[in-house]
């Protein structure tokens, strides 16, 4: 990938499913528990000279975004701080269609920037199971696969 990213097969109790290659710098890999967690991590090239002002524009499209979800509601937002970088957390709850079941689902979302890229990860999962699902969340953070080389020309 060009932002040096690797994507182990396995992340804490996460398995992986596969990539998405949107564009040849715009990636995703998604992710799966034996518990019925969902997770995807996007990767793609940071816009903007501020990477503050990038950030924050970046969270608001996002949350803008899930919005337009009916009967949504958020119900966590704010800055979130992982291992010294910086980023935005949003959490919500709805009904919608999760694993072929309409059902009450939460959904997370971490955005972060680092070397140029953004770096996005949404994890949902059914909110019967949010009590088991934050230790197997707080698992992965620990372990994000992050960009290895800075957003720009390869050459």
């Amino acid at each position: 990938m060009y932002s040096g990213t690797f994507f182990p097969k396995k992340v804490g109790s996460f398995k992986i499913i596969g990539p998405s290659v949107f564009k040849p710098e715009n990636v995703g890999v998604g992710y799966f528990t034996r518990s019925g967690i969902e997770l995807t991590q996007f990767i793609y090239p940071a816009d903007g000279s501020n990477v503050d002002s990038s950030l924050n524009e970046e969270y608001e499209e996002c949350r803008n975004y899930y919005l337009k979800k009916p009967n949504l509601k958020i119900t966590e937002e704010g800055d979130y701080n992982y291992n010294g970088v910086a980023g935005k957390y949003l959490a919500y709850e709805n009904y919608d269609k999760f694993h072929g079941i309409n059902q009450h689902i939460t959904s997370h979302l971490y955005l972060f920037v680092s070397e140029g890229w953004y770096v996005k990860i949404r994890v949902t999962h059914p909110v019967r199971k949010t009590e088991s699902s934050t230790l197997q969340i707080q698992e992965y953070l620990k372990s994000i696969p992050w960009p290895s080389r800075k957003y720009g020309p390869l050459f």
